[in-house]
């Protein structure tokens, strides 16, 4: 792996046995129903989605890793519990699928990964989704499944959020610190939708270079907000105001359509004095670290190491 540090950004190249790989991998995606631009509603798109999680394509649940069902304060969760956990101190999850088509299920891998790589338990929160449950019932269910884990746990909580996950990770940890609540130690986001306008120049850089398309992204947007404000800071943190908000890595692919949400909210939380980490994954599309491959492997192992640091600077 080649990283190349610039004035803004870490640029992670993998190896190019690596990226070619990945290039096939992507090649047997696009012929799964969630990519090969099926219909877009809501029954194709949830079973496309666990379609791609039960596929040789994805990570699965590791043999481990025990999960298990809970109620956190009203929302459906499941505890990821490694059998070679070391630490007691807590990671709270939230997975992608854009408000509509994802769940705690389609994360297992994903999820069980983080539990080993950290050593810890991921409490993975599986709120609601739309458009039965429209905005802003997964910010409330965000927030609930946190205010339960800061009841049970008094060990510092780290929130870990993929694609929309990325958006409550941020969202959640923003309104605790405002709240009066205990502060977040740390927020970890990878292939994040900070900015649900979809203003960004790289929705349209890069069309055809990513796995989702702009449609699929206007779907999500619309089941989810169902006419509320796509600028209203809940919806989008990007347009929130992230003084406060705790350390934060940032991890994107260069590919992706949500690029330059995730390189506009970085610069705006420097602006606003937030430690921040922005790391590019060079040619990787949404949602890479999700795959079975060596740079999603890399990707975990790099959150792990800068969360330790940021344990260590704040102890």
């Amino acid at each position: 792996m080649r990283i190349d540090r610039g004035n803004d950004f870490v640029l992670l190249t993998g190896d190019e046995p690596d990226r070619a790989r990945f290039r096939e991998i992507v090649a047997q995606a696009m012929l799964l129903p969630i990519y090969a631009g099926g219909p877009l509603n809501v029954g194709h798109l949830r079973s496309g989605a666990l379609g791609f999680a039960d596929s040789p394509l994805a990570r699965q649940l590791q043999a481990d890793v025990t999960m298990t069902r809970i109620d956190a304060n009203g929302v459906e969760a499941w505890w990821f519990c490694p059998s070679s956990a070391t630490r007691a101190a807590p990671i709270l999850f939230f997975h992608g699928g854009g408000f509509v088509c994802g769940s705690v299920h389609g994360a297992r891998g994903v999820v069980s990964a983080l539990a080993t790589a950290f050593g810890a338990p991921v409490l993975a929160a599986g709120y609601r989704q739309s458009p039965e449950h429209t905005f802003p019932c997964a910010v409330e269910d965000a927030r609930a499944t946190y205010e339960w884990l800061e009841m049970i746990s008094s060990a510092p909580i780290t929130i870990i959020g993929e694609s929309a996950g990325g958006a409550l990770a941020l969202g959640t940890a923003l309104h605790a610190a405002r709240s009066g609540r205990r502060r977040a130690r740390a927020v970890i986001a990878f292939s994040a939708w900070f900015d649900l306008d979809m203003t960004g120049p790289s929705w349209s850089v890069n069309r055809g270079k990513d796995l989702v398309t702009p449609a699929m992204g206007r779907f999500f947007r619309d089941c989810y907000l169902d006419g509320a404000d796509s600028r209203s800071a809940d919806a989008s943190p990007l347009n929130d105001d992230l003084a406060g908000a705790p350390p934060l890595l940032v991890q994107v692919g260069s590919h992706e359509l949500a690029f330059n949400d995730a390189a506009a909210l970085v610069a705006k939380a420097r602006r606003a004095g937030v430690s921040v980490e922005f790391e590019v994954y060079n040619e990787m599309p949404h949602g890479f670290v999700k795959f079975a491959n060596p740079i999603g492997d890399f990707a975990i192992t790099r959150m792990v190491a800068w969360e330790a640091h940021v344990c260590s600077a704040t102890s």
